[in-house]
C-alpha cells in the first residue's frame, strides 16, 4: 500500500480526492461491506454512473434524493454521486422506519428516493407509492440489489438502468459538481429522543476536521478505519466516508450497528 496521502487544498472535494487514488491506486481497495468490496477506480466509476443517471432522470442540480440504503459500500457511493451531479443528498439511517422516512423526506422535499428492493419483509415500492399517496413530492424510485458491480443492480421506476458515462454526462456533471462550500447533505441525527432532524452539510468542514484528527491521531495511508457508525449521523460521515478517504486509507463497514 502507498504510504503518502493526496495533500487536498480548501478546492478541493471528495470526489477529486477519489479521482486521484483512482489513478494512483486503481485496483487498490477502498471499502470493504461483508462479502462486497469496492476499488478505488469502482469508487470513481460507480459514482460517475450514478451520477449519470440522477442527471438522465431529470433531478435538476439543487434537487433532494433521499438515500436510504444500509450501511455498505454503496451508500457512500450515493454521497459522492450527489456531489457530482449537483445534487443534494437526504442521508436516512438503514434502521428507520416508515414514520421516520415520512419525516425526512418531507422536511427535506425530496422528489425521489434511492433505496433498496426490499426492506424487512416488504417491497419498497409498496412504501414509496404510501407516500406519494400522503402528498409528498416524489416523482422517482430508484432501487439497488446488490452491488453496483453488477449492470443490472440499479433500477429507476422499475426499469433496469444501463446508463454509461457519455461525454455529455461527463460535462454535465463538471458543470453541476458541488464545490466545497455548497451544501451537498442532508445528514440525519439519531432521533433518540424525538424525530430525527436534518443537519445542512458541506465538505469544507470535514476536510479541516480531518485534518485535524490525522494530526492529532497521526493516521496514515497505511490504517484501517473501521466504520461502525451509520454514514447518515454526523459522526459515521466523518469517521467513514471523510477521513479515511481522504488518507487512501481502507475502511471496513461494520455490516449493522448494534446498541
Amino acid at each position: 500500500m502507498m504510504s503518502h496521502a493526496f495533500n487536498p487544498t480548501g478546492k478541493h472535494t471528495l470526489a477529486d480526492v477519489i479521482a486521484v487514488y483512482a489513478e494512483q491506486r486503481p485496483n487498490a481497495l477502498a471499502f470493504i461491506a461483508g462479502e462486497q468490496s469496492m476499488t478505488w477506480r469502482e469508487y470513481r466509476d460507480w459514482s460517475n454512473r450514478l451520477a449519470a443517471v440522477l442527471i438522465e432522470c431529470g433531478l435538476r442540480k439543487g434537487d433532494r434524493l433521499g438515500i436510504w440504503l444500509p450501511d455498505g459500500c454503496e451508500v457512500h457511493v450515493a454521497f459522492v454521486a450527489c456531489e457530482k451531479a449537483g445534487v443534494i443528498g437526504m442521508g436516512i439511517s438503514g434502521r428507520a422506519g416508515e414514520v421516520e422516512i415520512e419525516h425526512l423526506l418531507r422536511v427535506s422535499g425530496a422528489i425521489a428516493l434511492l433505496s433498496e428492493p426490499r426492506h424487512r419483509d416488504e417491497e419498497t415500492k409498496a412504501l414509496f407509492a404510501r407516500l406519494q399517496a400522503k402528498g409528498l413530492p416524489l416523482r422517482h424510485h430508484l432501487t439497488l440489489a446488490g452491488s453496483l458491480r453488477h449492470a443490472a443492480s440499479l433500477e429507476l421506476d422499475g426499469a433496469v438502468v444501463r446508463t454509461q458515462m457519455a461525454s455529455r454526462l461527463a460535462a454535465d456533471i463538471q458543470s453541476r459538481r458541488a464545490g466545497p462550500e455548497d451544501l451537498f447533505l442532508l445528514n440525519s441525527t439519531s432521533g433518540t429522543s424525538g424525530m430525527p432532524k436534518c443537519v445542512t452539510q458541506h465538505q469544507s468542514r470535514w476536510f479541516v476536521f480531518s485534518k485535524c484528527a490525522q494530526d492529532a491521531a497521526q493516521l496514515s495511508p497505511n490504517d484501517v478505519f473501521l466504520s461502525a457508525v451509520p454514514a447518515s449521523v454526523g459522526f459515521g460521515l466523518w469517521t467513514g466516508h471523510f477521513a479515511p478517504t481522504m488518507l487512501g486509507a481502507l475502511t471496513v463497514v461494520l455490516p449493522k450497528f448494534c446498541l
